[in-house]
């Protein structure tokens, strides 16, 4: 491991080495690596932000069985204005219930069933009582679009015809 950062040439070195990924963090933003990296090198002095992390990791490892957490494609304003004039369309809250009672949608009624990136059991156990047709549009948003984009996967495996994720709630301030 480097005890000098400021030694380019055995950066080099480690670097020829890894299989590298580097993201870029709002500031507040925690890293939740997927798996145990062998080693975390922030590197500000060589990068034009602090905001840069590089993680390296073996080139051993199967970049395969890496899972990022990409943030799911979110629908447009226009998109989710017209599947709302379906008949039968149901916006659908996946966030927590502290975090609807905390800040909810006022523009249309909602529907409310949490679902994390790591767990849908509830919405997966209330799907077809909230949402009892399944070619009606479901528009599903939560703080982000992250969430909204796990819980589209879910209803679409459900069976479930036209899924929008809207992304966050105060993304849809369009909606008033």
């Amino acid at each position: 491991f480097l005890h000098d950062l400021n030694d380019v040439d055995a950066l080099q070195e480690i670097l020829r080495d890894c299989v590298v990924g580097c993201c870029s963090l709002a500031a507040g933003e925690i890293i939740r690596p997927v798996l145990h990296w062998p080693f975390l090198l922030a590197l500000s002095s060589f990068v034009p932000t602090p905001r840069i992390i590089l993680l390296c990791c073996p080139r051993e490892l199967q970049v395969s069985n890496i899972q990022l957490n990409k943030m799911a494609p979110i629908n447009t304003p226009e998109e989710v204005v017209a599947a709302e004039q379906e008949p039968g369309a149901v916006f659908l809250d996946v966030r927590g219930e502290d975090e609807v009672k905390a800040d909810s949608l006022q523009a249309r009624p909602f529907k409310q069933a949490k679902c994390s990136l790591d767990d849908c059991s509830e919405l997966m156990n209330k799907a077809e009582t909230l949402l009892p047709d399944k070619s009606a549009p479901v528009i599903i948003f939560c703080r982000s679009g992250r969430r909204a984009g796990k819980a589209k996967e879910v209803l679409e495996q459900k069976g479930y015809k036209k899924v929008l994720n809207a992304g966050g709630v105060k993304d849809l301030s369009y909606l008033s």
